[in-house]
């Protein structure tokens, strides 16, 4: 016969083995904004794998991700910054799935990344150089 303590810990085992296998399955990637899918902003076809391999590989190695939400905004000019979050949030979603080492498969990393992705989009970093605008501006 097993013991109490035995079982106990084989079925807190089992659950945190199913709860990890549970939580990258339910891992669901946002739907690119339906006006961004409809209009003709896009200037060809959108490639979440793409962005979303460029995105993974800029975390990885550490860097901001200011300079890949500036491409993005280039890539796609007409876009709001709102439409270029949701494109950037769902390509990084895409690559959790498919690119990603099995430990990043979770909400936790999306949810992690929203909050970069609008700090990008919506709060670029400061210019390099201030430009001189004259003696009212004290240069």
């Amino acid at each position: 016969m097993i013991s109490k303590p035995i079982l106990l810990a084989l079925g807190l085992g089992l659950l945190a083995a199913t709860t990890g296998t549970a939580q990258a399955a339910a891992l669901e990637c946002p739907v690119v904004s339906q006006v961004f899918a409809q209009t003709d902003k896009t200037r060809g076809d959108v490639s979440l794998e793409k962005i979303g391999r460029k995105i993974g590989e800029t975390l990885s190695e550490k860097r901001e991700i200011h300079p890949l939400a500036n491409t993005v905004r280039t890539d796609f000019p007409d876009a709001s910054d709102a439409e270029l979050a949701d494109l950037m949030i769902a390509a990084y979603c895409t690559y959790l799935k498919t690119d990603a080492p099995e430990a990043q498969h979770n909400q936790a990393a999306l949810t992690d990344f929203e909050q970069q992705a609008y700090d990008a989009v919506f709060n670029p970093p400061a210019p390099d150089k201030v430009e001189d605008h004259g003696w009212l501006y004290g240069n």
